[in-house]
């Protein structure tokens, strides 16, 4: 994969060329459109960059005191540590990976061995935990095939977990004993583990939407030197342009009748002398501001947006930081 050449402005282009011409709905206006970005997350910082490059005015509104969203370094332990995310999963065509290497932050390679324990408190045999493992990952890119070539057939009900068991059947029999019957329930225990990738139980990811999960190629790398660096270099054309607005919650966006001339009126109760009019408006805030309503759209948003809002969820997964004291 090529790295990323910067632009002229020193800024880094980590995602294909983008058209200069501007969109149907911004051709009548005479001047320099203005465009508003609601939320100031990797998402918002990369539509302000591009924006930038093509000449817009531009105004990034963020609801907190600082950028980047969920992407959050905390030094409350003496040490950096993402509470957000901190690997880059998958290194084929990951424009995150290319962001990671011109912002020169410092990554780290696990080694594929990893130790698994059995339901004793002992580890396993390593030869028969790469054996399981492999098993499991061949069973998931199935799964991914199955997903997204049988995808109407397959019931909105139906399961990853009960894929593998489905699975497990076949590859360990139906009337297994002693130790066949050992490897099956290992097997399938390491199916639940999946769950920890995606932070949701196993049980609860639907197959019929599995492809959705379909990972990138290449390597999982670990951001040893914390996602800061990344959301630095996304901030800065943002912040050198002057246009970042902190602790701005935008709660009201009021958008003309198509057709008109009217412009985009933004209103913030917090800080009301920020309301503003505005050519077009970019909302990137996170899915679930958008299920508590915290902007009001006028009008509504369509009714299939709605649905989709409400019926997307995120996984959760928590963090548990330690601190070693050497003695």
């Amino acid at each position: 994969m090529s790295p990323m050449a910067p632009n002229i402005d020193g800024t880094a282009d980590i995602l294909p060329p983008i058209s200069t011409e501007l969109p149907k709905e911004l051709n009548f206006i005479g001047k320099t459109p203005t465009v508003a970005v609601i939320g100031g997350g990797m998402s918002g910082l990369r539509a302000a960059q591009v924006l930038l490059q093509k000449g817009y005015k531009v105004v990034v509104y963020e609801a907190r005191d600082r950028l980047g969203g969920r992407i959050f370094t905390s030094n409350n332990l003496g040490k950096a540590v993402d509470l957000g995310p901190n690997w880059i999963h998958g290194t084929e065509n990951n424009p995150v990976l290319s962001l990671a290497e011109i912002s020169g932050s410092k990554l780290h390679h696990f080694s594929e061995q990893c130790p698994t324990y059995g339901f004793d408190g002992k580890p396993l045999d390593q030869a028969e935990a790469e054996e399981l493992s492999e098993l499991m990952w061949k069973v998931i890119e199935r799964a991914v095939e199955y997903s997204k070539h049988c995808h109407s057939a397959i019931p909105v009900e139906k399961s990853f977990y009960d894929y593998c068991v489905e699975k497990a059947e076949e590859l360990f029999g139906t009337k297994v004993v002693n130790d066949e019957k050992r490897k099956k329930e290992l097997w399938l225990s390491l199916a639940e583990m999946w769950g920890t990738f995606i932070g949701s139980p196993v049980e609860k990811q639907s197959l019929k939407y599995f492809f959705l999960e379909e990972p990138l190629e290449g390597a999982n790398i670990f951001v040893a030197g914390t996602y800061k660096s990344m959301i630095d270099t996304m901030s800065n054309p943002s912040l050198d342009a002057g246009i970042v607005r902190l602790n701005t919650p935008i709660d009201e966006i009021i958008t003309p009748v198509p057709g008109s001339r009217n412009r985009v009126m933004l209103k913030s109760s917090q800080k009301p002398e920020e309301n503003c009019e505005v050519d077009a408006v970019i909302v990137t805030i996170p899915l679930g501001c958008l299920k508590r309503e915290m902007i009001s759209f006028q009008p509504k948003l369509p009714k299939r947006m709605l649905e989709g809002i409400d019926s997307l969820s995120y996984g959760t997964l928590e963090k548990v930081g330690f601190r070693y004291i050497l003695i």
